[in-house]
């Protein structure tokens, strides 16, 4: 594709990808403060130079090694450990930090040598549609929390919902919901998982 880019698409991170499955890695209860902090994988937009579609623009999303699913909106969770129990204690933490209103989900992406790298994660809140047809509501939430297990990066003080049930079938893919979902506002996703960024600094203190 010819194109005037704005960044380069190969390696775009600046450091090696790590396949988990065949690396030995030592975790601690507060290692995954800084996963997702600045780490959303950014798309930019590509313009076309000539051509039959001279001008152009499409977005493009930088490539992720060794891409894998941690969990979904459904309450679906892949149940290892590792990386995979990070990202299910990072979704528990968005419901305690921001006081039961957001569920942080559908978390997937790429391990890297110092972190990981997130792309297209899924907004539950208790306005279902809130943040597009992904965004469950209260059903969501409550599902989510059906199927969770605190692992050993869940802090016991953290909350969660006293009473769960499984209102949807947990499913690897992504569940979408049309019914009574207001307009999306896509942009309202970005800025939610902004302050959710915030306030992870803010209860760590980095």
């Amino acid at each position: 594709m010819h194109g005037t880019r704005r960044k380069r698409s190969i390696n775009p991170f600046g450091r090696p990808p790590i396949d988990h499955k065949r690396t030995s890695l030592k975790l601690t209860p507060l290692d995954f403060h800084d996963l997702f902090l600045g780490r959303l994988n950014m798309p930019t937009v590509w313009t076309f130079n000539g051509g039959p579609r001279d001008g152009q623009k499409v977005l493009h999303e930088p490539f992720i090694a060794n891409w894998e699913k941690f969990n979904s909106n459904s309450g679906w969770n892949s149940g290892k450990g590792g990386w995979h129990a990070v990202m299910q204690a990072l979704s528990h933490f968005s419901y305690h930090k921001s006081g039961g209103q957001v569920v942080l989900c559908d978390l997937q992406g790429g391990i890297y040598a110092d972190g990981a790298i997130l792309t297209d994660p899924v907004i539950l809140s208790r306005e279902k549609g809130r943040y597009g047809v992904t965004d469950l509501g209260p059903a969501g939430i409550t599902s989510f929390f059906h199927q969770h297990k605190c692992n050993k990066y869940c802090r016991s003080s953290w909350t969660r919902p006293r009473v769960t049930k499984s209102v949807y079938t947990p499913v690897k893919g992504t569940t979408m919901d049309h019914i009574g979902t207001r307009k999306s506002k896509p942009y309202q996703t970005d800025l939610c998982v902004s302050a959710l960024a915030d306030l992870f600094e803010e209860d760590y203190g980095y």
